[in-house]
């Protein structure tokens, strides 16, 4: 029983508007990009991202990280997803 008032204390830090809400625009980020490239609604994943986007592929290819316009990058995704 001495685990609920942690668990209180988290829960209570979690359930506060500004977390709650910054979660769920994360979510929706997150969801209309990884949808929006699935279904190549790219409108859609257009919309999710910032008018400059530093894309980061160097875990997957070495390199470094670049800024592009959201433009370039649903260009090269629209150009190589299936």
């Amino acid at each position: 029983m001495k685990l609920l008032p942690i668990l209180a204390v988290a829960t209570a830090g979690m359930a506060s508007p500004s977390f709650a809400d910054d979660t769920a625009q994360i979510d929706t980020a997150i969801t209309s990009i990884a949808a929006g490239a699935d279904r190549h609604d790219w409108d859609r994943a257009r919309g999710a991202f910032a008018d400059e986007v530093t894309l980061d592929y160097t875990s997957l290819w070495g390199g470094e990280p670049a800024m592009l316009t959201v433009d370039d990058v649903i260009a090269q995704w629209s150009g190589f997803l299936p």
